[in-house]
């Protein structure tokens, strides 16, 4: 594994080297961890596919963190990117170069372990995904990836499944989609005949999600805040504080 640690503060890229370092040392793991004071020393170097994580502090003098990880967006589109920062005031612009995670310094041992946790959990884990019957005649059953659900509706009594490119009719009741999905806290049952996917809602409008189709997925009123904050709460999941 290929890890570069980007940060102008010696004593705190120093310690995020060691906690990596004993990280990996401790799980009999290899790791090759690669150091810079600064982005422009490291921009010059970079070269797509070459590291699997990079760390950015934001604050650096010249180019800053923000600036060096959208160079590396323009031809990586796979490494995860994690920044750091002494403020999560950089949070919303961390996701326009869709950053893994926000690390909040000082920098601690066990929020590394928790970062390096989840990243094994994505490439590691089975893709969840959940089986339906398709409404066809003779039925199919397939099994539908999560990552692929926008939003599910109910209209005159037919769940529809609204996939990224489709949308498709199940025979399989709302109720038994809403208990398995709700499981997962990126879904949320957010209105009488409506489960959406956190993770396809581009804005928060009035009442309503705006999804990154288009579509409008509403919200509902008696439950308006706690669905709102259920929402904004999965929205900061990867600012890691200690």
């Amino acid at each position: 594994m290929n890890i570069a640690v980007v940060d102008d503060l010696a004593v705190g890229r120093e310690t995020l080297v060691n906690y990596l370092n004993e990280y990996f040392s401790e799980r009999n793991m290899n790791v090759t961890i690669s150091d810079f004071s600064d982005a422009e020393s490291f921009v010059t170097q970079f070269e797509n596919n070459k590291y699997n994580m990079i760390f950015f502090d934001i604050y650096m003098p010249g180019m800053s963190g923000i600036e060096a990880a959208s160079t590396v967006r323009k031809t990586d589109s796979s490494v995860e990117i994690i920044f750091l920062s002494t403020s999560n005031n950089f949070a919303c612009e961390s996701y326009s170069v869709n950053a893994f995670c926000y690390l909040v310094k000082p920098i601690t041992k066990d929020a590394v372990e928790s970062l390096m946790q989840r990243y094994f959990e994505k490439y590691e884990e089975p893709s969840k995904s959940l089986s339906v019957l398709y409404k066809t005649k003779p039925e199919i059953k397939l099994k539908i990836a999560y990552d692929s659900i926008m939003y599910i509706d109910v209209t005159n009594r037919k769940v529809r499944l609204h996939l990224k490119d489709k949308t498709i009719e199940i025979q399989n009741t709302f109720s038994q989609c809403a208990s398995i999905l709700t499981e997962d806290s990126r879904f949320s049952n957010c209105c009488k005949g409506f489960i959406v996917n956190f993770d396809y809602v581009n804005t928060v409008s009035g009442n309503d999600f705006l999804m990154q189709n288009g579509d409008y997925v509403p919200i509902k009123k008696r439950e308006n805040q706690q669905v709102k904050k259920q929402y904004l709460t999965y929205e900061l999941k990867d600012i890691i504080r200690e």
